[in-house]
């Protein structure tokens, strides 16, 4: 690829041209591949490490915030939709979603860091909690079933979050 600011040849895909600085990521197509790929960078600051996991709407990668020196999950909305209306919506609710966890403080709840939009690409940075997923635990677990005091106890916990 040659960058379009300086024409030098580029060995890798980055997101800023090493020679002249340009943000290659306006380039139409940048993101075709979807998943951001592990070393990019967003608003500056977040490097990417690993892609975790997709899920209805968004990506989750674990970053490196270059400033904080620490390790935080980002979550990407997926911009998949159809209607202008639909993307709309989906936009406004994910910014909802952000002003809402912001203000939340609870130890089961993951704290926001950060929002941010770049590329029209709509990001939260987020504690980062390692562990594995519901559904990988499940297949862990003999016939496929949680035992009945295990899950009463994340009931619980539910529940006092939804108090909260």
């Amino acid at each position: 690829m040659h960058c379009p600011g300086c024409n030098n040849l580029l060995h890798k895909k980055t997101r800023f041209c090493i020679h002249c600085g340009y943000d290659l990521s306006s380039i139409p197509n940048f993101f075709d591949s979807r998943i951001l790929p592990a070393g990019f960078v967003l608003d500056r600051r977040y490097r990417i490490l690993d892609y975790l996991t997709s899920g209805g709407m968004a990506n989750i990668y674990r970053v490196e915030d270059s400033r904080l020196k620490s390790l935080y999950a980002l979550k990407e909305m997926i911009d998949n939709f159809r209607l202008p209306e639909e993307r709309e919506d989906a936009i406004h609710r994910f910014g909802r979603e952000a002003e809402l966890l912001a203000r939340l403080k609870h130890p089961s709840i993951p704290r926001v860091i950060d929002h941010f939009v770049e590329n029209e690409r709509y990001y939260l940075v987020m504690d980062l909690i390692e562990g594995i997923d519901l559904e990988t635990a499940l297949e862990k677990e003999p016939g496929n079933r949680f035992k009945p005091e295990l899950v009463m106890g994340w009931l619980d916990q539910i529940i006092d979050v939804l108090k909260f």
